[in-house]
């Protein structure tokens, strides 16, 4: 990418001067709209590489590089050159392409970039944000003559215009692509913008207003040698969603996927990520509700996929990964988000979603809902993309139906859960950085009134005292004779105690737990009476 160097200096900038650490509880906050417009001409998922095969290398096209790509699981390309032989090859292969209208544009008299404001000096460096001429009528005519040429193509997404480009430039974009709207309604054009300093919240409405995008594409680098920006990521991820959502528009999110440890490009010092650091990229995406997942980089030299001496690492993670999304994004394209929460830490508060989870976690929930407008999906993500996570979740509301997205089967699973009187308790167990879509259906209202009015007689006490060492008293309630069941659990839902296993009679009863044979931590005490379960948390602290 042409500002990679700059890119790259702004970053280690940022590095040294900001700290941006996930809060407790942190809610993104609720945008202006939060749904995409329903006549989009946005109509799929975009599941691509940044520099498909020959981008920009000249023919002959050799299949093998098509095949590489299409078992990659890739579908589309970013982009195609308006040339005959390449062409051929792209619609050989089936894949759904963007044309470049990039190349019909280069520098204006004074050596500046029309479409990104760069200007390229004589010794090879750059200057950026410089003053540009405007585009010509007879550019735009050129501009006419491709979209005219492509425009019934079936597998036609749409135009390819610039990558990274600066605010003196967003004039002419706005032409181009007000261009390519009156002749070509239907598709949509597709401008990737870069993470750097005028990617500021005010830029990036400035961009959106005057180049009217159908697409916000936001590009973020990730998993450098001594330049991981993590913590900053999901601001930074937030804010995007945001203004998109803001725009009524679809959001896109371009992460950097390859590089071989040690390899240089520039200022860039490269390194492999694993399988758990490209899962990651791909689910903190899904679950802050992209509509397309852009891998960088393809086809560049030793640091892309293609010429990459880590290929045999890369090539086989990125191929599993992008079989995970392209099983998940058949439904959560048709879903919209509306909010994201962190969740992080031992004084998680709750939200309306998700009412408690086991200490010591660090999770990303996205929210989303149906067609209908109905919020009755979810995504809990590992935000953590160097250790698995096993937890106990507890949902602020009872469920009928608890179901999770296989996505090695390709169907929706039922989850085992109970409802405890205080919403419904399961346990997630994700891989590093991995994440999992659930749909839930919530307990019949008629059935809940009942309930209540049960559990004015049926109650389970907090223990005290709490914490404790190592014994503790707990109070709990029946309204009539029944068999009752207490059991002790630790947070893996292992069952360590059984206090209570028998019928009993109504009224207030108390129990002594002596915990003297038991690690230090946290455990759950489940009182089952009937059709009725509460569920409490305790904590032993010797």
């Amino acid at each position: 990418m042409k500002n990679i160097y700059f890119k790259l200096l702004y970053f280690n900038i940022m590095f040294l001067t900001i700290s941006v650490l996930h809060a407790q509880k942190q809610e993104v906050p609720s945008p202006k709209i939060d749904t995409v417009q329903s006549d989009s001409a946005v109509k799929e998922f975009l599941l691509s590489a940044y520099n498909p095969p020959y981008a920009w290398r000249e023919g002959p096209y050799n299949d093998t590089d098509f095949t590489y790509y299409k078992n990659a699981n890739f579908n589309n390309f970013m982009w195609v050159r308006d040339e005959e032989g390449l062409m051929n090859k792209v619609h050989q292969y089936n894949f759904k392409f963007f044309v470049n209208i990039r190349e019909l544009f280069s520098e204006d008299s004074n050596g500046v970039d029309y479409l990104t404001g760069v200007k390229y000096w004589d010794d090879g460096s750059e200057t950026y944000n410089e003053p540009v001429s405007a585009v010509t009528e007879e550019m735009l005519q050129e501009v006419d003559a491709v979209v005219e040429k492509y425009k019934n193509d079936p597998d036609l997404i749409g135009y390819w215009i610039c990558d990274e480009p600066f605010p003196t430039a967003y004039g002419n974009i706005s032409k181009v692509i007000q261009r390519i709207k009156d002749k070509d309604p239907v598709h949509y054009s597709l401008v990737n913008i870069g993470d750097n300093e005028y990617t500021t919240d005010d830029n990036v409405e400035h961009f959106l207003d005057t180049t009217k995008v159908e697409v916000l594409c936001y590009d973020r680098y990730n998993f450098f040698n001594g330049f991981d920006l993590n913590d900053d990521y999901f601001d930074l991820l937030g804010r995007m969603r945001n203004h998109a959502l803001t725009h009524n528009i679809h959001f896109y999110n371009t992460v950097q996927a390859v590089g071989t440890n040690g390899t240089s490009a520039g200022e860039l010092d490269w390194r492999t990520p694993n399988s758990a650091e490209h899962r990651w990229l791909a689910y903190t995406s899904l679950a802050y509700g992209v509509h397309g997942l852009i891998w960088f980089h393809w086809d560049a030299e030793d640091w892309g996929v293609v010429q990459n001496p880590d290929k045999d690492i890369i090539y086989p993670s990125l191929q599993s990964i992008n079989a995970e999304i392209d099983s998940l994004i058949k439904i959560m394209f048709r879903l919209t988000t509306t909010r994201v929460f962190h969740i992080k830490g031992n004084n998680y508060a709750g939200n309306d979603i998700v009412k408690s989870v086991s200490d010591n976690v660090d999770m990303v929930l996205g929210v989303f809902k149906d067609k209908n407008g109905k919020e009755n999906y979810f995504m809990l993500m590992n935000a953590d993309y160097t250790d698995s996570l096993s937890a106990q979740i507890t949902l602020n509301f009872e469920v009928d139906e608890l179901k999770v997205f296989d996505v090695e089967n390709n169907a929706w699973e039922n989850v085992p859960f109970e409802n405890t009187g205080d919403g419904a308790v399961y346990t997630i167990k994700l891989r590093k950085g991995s994440g999992k879509l659930y749909r839930f259906v919530k307990k019949d209202v008629t059935g809940l009134i009942k309930l209540r009015k049960l559990r004015g007689k049926f109650s389970l006490g907090q223990n005290y005292p709490n914490p404790f060492n190592p014994a503790t008293t707990i109070k709990y309630s029946i309204p009539e004779a029944g068999y009752v069941s207490l059991k002790v659990y630790d947070i893996l839902g292992n069952e360590v105690a059984v206090l209570v296993n028998g019928n009993q009679s109504p009224g207030t009863h108390e129990i002594i737990f002596n915990a003297n044979n038991l690690a230090n931590g946290i455990y759950f005490y489940k009182l089952k009476y009937g059709n009725n379960i509460q569920v409490k948390r305790m904590i032993l602290m010797k």
